[in-house]
């Protein structure tokens, strides 16, 4: 079975993935035991290869703290925004007897 892709001009996951050894001043051999990736399939990677096996790179990029579609393409994925209906559940209607003042403020995503 092969796991691997030969490219020998170097991918867009090789140079991002040398860029973030080099930021965190991280060797190959440290990162491929945290993100539980043999070594010599991390050399191949950092070498040009072109990962096939999603799972270990989902848990490269979970183990350098990067966003994994940044570290394949290159490029940031989008944020998921949740909706106020996951943090809170609706009052019943009885709950809601009294004078009220309401204000409402337009929210941006952080």
């Amino acid at each position: 079975m092969t796991k691997m892709k030969r490219n020998t001009s170097g991918t867009v996951f090789s140079m991002n993935l040398k860029t973030v050894l080099k930021e965190k001043k991280l060797t190959a051999k440290a990162v491929a035991k945290g993100a539980e990736i043999s070594p010599s399939t991390f050399g191949q990677w950092i070498n040009g290869a072109a990962p096939m096996d999603l799972q270990a790179v989902y848990r490269l990029a979970r183990f350098l703290n990067v966003d994994f579609t940044w570290l394949l393409t290159g490029k940031f994925s989008q944020p998921v925004v949740p909706a106020l209906q996951d943090f809170f559940t609706f009052a019943d209607a009885s709950e809601l007897s009294g004078i009220y003042s309401i204000e409402v403020k337009k929210l941006k995503p952080k």
